[in-house]
């Protein structure tokens, strides 16, 4: 079997949907499957390299000067052209004609009629976001975009030209650029779900990213997109250890681990802390970014929190361990709905409970007060009291939480399960092709 990636990005670059890619690629590897890379190829890097027993191509497949975040509106109006290109590459070409499956694991998903209408193989897509139903989503505004969608609002605010992120036009020029981009906006998002028609298979992460795709999409493609939307979550490092407590710790220590854009409610957590901290001096908050954010520092400085709160780089796997012996709970507090939040699946596994959203995926495996919390991460007020309600329960509760958390996410998201589904999906779906020849 051999499986390709055809991921835009891939780490170092990206984000968690990256990462999960990368860990699945690397697991199915090293279960002696084949396993190829596409992806982008920025400034110095190799165009080919051979790591973790996988094969990594990497070609330009968009601009230089694009934003990071507009890479993937360029692949998609540019999709034949820059296909037909990679198969046209001698190496490429000839690993896409022997593969098993293509899996379009993050959103070029207009790459999927063209790999079906040039190659006999069959192409799985991936759904880490809501690209193809929420405009906002994947453009640059979306990290500027300060009123973001709640769950119930994620692709008809386009629809009914009723886009509050439009504000910061000139009022002139407003009435003239909405209904434009709105017009573009439908005509983006009804090429992503055409595209999608047309895969074998879609993975979605979560039930919530599922049943949030089949809510927002026209009806006449429910049908045929219902019946191709499995669910397998993201693969979890397997050999995540529990760490045990810091004896005599008397502060209450929560970790923010993530980015610096809107969606992940870093601001409302920050804005959340002086009212905290003055009820609570004990009350401590280590953010461990993927960006360095200026912000932070600013408002460490200007609230005087430079004992409260820490910021720290991201950190290697190693070194998590050390850290988390100083921490009571992970908070995750988004303000859009997460399709999957890795990172409070790996604080369980680490024997933290979490504060999570009441929006989103982490829903599915939160219970309140068994392994988390559940917060309204939109209200500032909200996430303030329940920080001093969670602090005030006894370390004991904190610690038995703890074990729960592991307990669960130790049988929800076992590694050899999660992998075994991937697998069971790709081999049907050769085998379907086969006896289609």
């Amino acid at each position: 079997m051999r499986i390709i990636f055809l991921s835009e990005l891939y780490p170092p670059h990206g984000r968690g949907a990256q990462i999960a890619t990368k860990r699945l690629a690397e697991k199915l590897a090293s279960l002696g499957i084949s396993v190829d890379i596409i992806t982008n190829k920025f400034d110095d890097e190799k165009e080919e390299e051979y790591l973790n027993n996988i094969c990594i191509h990497r070609r330009k497949l968009f601009p230089k000067k694009l934003h990071i975040v507009n890479y993937e509106s360029f692949l998609n109006l540019h999709s034949e052209n820059i296909i037909r290109e990679i198969i046209n590459d001698g190496i490429i070409g000839n690993i896409l004609h022997r593969s098993t499956v293509i899996h379009v694991a993050d959103l070029w998903f207009c790459a999927i009629p063209v790999l079906k209408k040039l190659l006999d193989v069959p192409v799985v897509a991936s759904i880490n976001s809501y690209a193809h139903v929420c405009y906002y989503v994947s453009t640059a505004k979306y990290y500027d975009y300060k009123a973001i969608c709640s769950e119930c609002k994620l692709q008809r605010c386009i629809l009914k030209n009723n886009i509050s992120g439009f504000k910061n036009y000139k009022r002139l020029l407003r009435g003239f650029v909405t209904p434009l981009e709105v017009l573009y906006a439908g005509s983006k998002i009804s090429r992503y779900i055409y595209s999608l028609t047309y895969a074998d298979a879609i993975i979605a992460p979560s039930q919530y990213s599922k049943t949030h795709t089949l809510r927002f999409i026209p009806s006449k493609h429910v049908f045929k997109l219902r019946n191709k939307i499995v669910i397998i979550p993201y693969v979890i490092p397997d050999n995540i250890q529990q760490v045990p407590y810091e004896s005599r710790n008397e502060n209450f220590s929560l970790i923010y681990m993530g980015g610096s854009d809107v969606s992940k409610g870093y601001l409302n957590l920050l804005r959340a802390m002086p009212y905290v901290v003055k009820r609570n001096p004990k009350i401590r908050l280590f953010m461990v970014m993927t960006y360095n954010d200026q912000l932070i520092s600013k408002f460490i400085r200007k609230y005087k929190l430079e004992d409260n709160i820490f910021p720290l780089p991201w950190l290697n796997e190693s070194e998590m361990p050390e850290l988390f012996k100083k921490i009571d709970m992970l908070i995750a507090p988004s303000v859009w709905p997460e399709t999957f939040l890795q990172v409070v699946v790996e604080a369980n596994l680490r024997g933290r409970a979490a504060i999570v959203p009441q929006i989103g995926a982490a829903r599915e495996y939160t219970i309140n007060g068994v392994n988390g919390f559940l917060v309204n991460s939109f209200s500032i007020n909200s996430l303030a009291r329940k920080i001093l309600e969670i602090s005030k329960l006894p370390k004991e509760m904190i610690i038995s939480m703890g074990d729960n958390a592991r307990k669960l996410a130790l049988n929800k998201f076992n590694s050899e399960r999660v992998i075994r589904s991937y697998i069971n999906l790709y081999t049907k779906l050769a085998g379907i092709n086969r006896r289609n020849l």
